[in-house]
This record gives C-alpha cells, sequence and structure tokens, in this order.
C-alpha cells in the first residue's frame, strides 16, 4: 500500500480529524507546560513544533488503520 496515495474510508477520516484536533491540543497543553516550568518561551516553541510534527506523522500518511472499511461501488450497468 502506499501511504501517500491517500485512500482512506469516511470513518478513518473522522478518525484522523479527531487524532490530529486531540493531537494539536495535547501538543499546545504540552508545550505550555514545558515552558512554563522551564520558564522559557522558546523550548514551548520548540515543544510544540517536535510535538506537531508526531502528529502530522500520525494523521498525514494514509496509515492502513484508516482503511478498515473501504467504501465498495455498484458495478455500473450497461
Amino acid at each position: 500500500m502506499n501511504y501517500l496515495e491517500g485512500k482512506i474510508d469516511f470513518n478513518g477520516q473522522i478518525r484522523c480529524a479527531k487524532y490530529m484536533n486531540y493531537g494539536i491540543l495535547m501538543s499546545g497543553v504540552g508545550a505550555y507546560i514545558a515552558g512554563w516550568f522551564a520558564q522559557d518561551s522558546y523550548l514551548s516553541i520548540i515543544v510544540f513544533f517536535i510535538l506537531a510534527a508526531v502528529v502530522g506523522i500520525i494523521c498525514i500518511p494514509a496509515w492502513p488503520m484508516y482503511n478498515r472499511k473501504p467504501l465498495q461501488f455498484q458495478k455500473a450497468k450497461k
């Protein structure tokens, strides 16, 4: 399976959107906490971009977990 081909089903789209939304939210929270404890805004920015990159690795490729129930089309009638 080509992961950059982009074939995912509708349930996979919903699952991917949830992972992306929660992941970016948790990236922001984690970056805020790291920056607050270290008292360093630069660290906060770095942590956010690292965690956002991890979310991108999870969400951008068309992993097989996003295509568990592929849509079956009917044959064309002549």
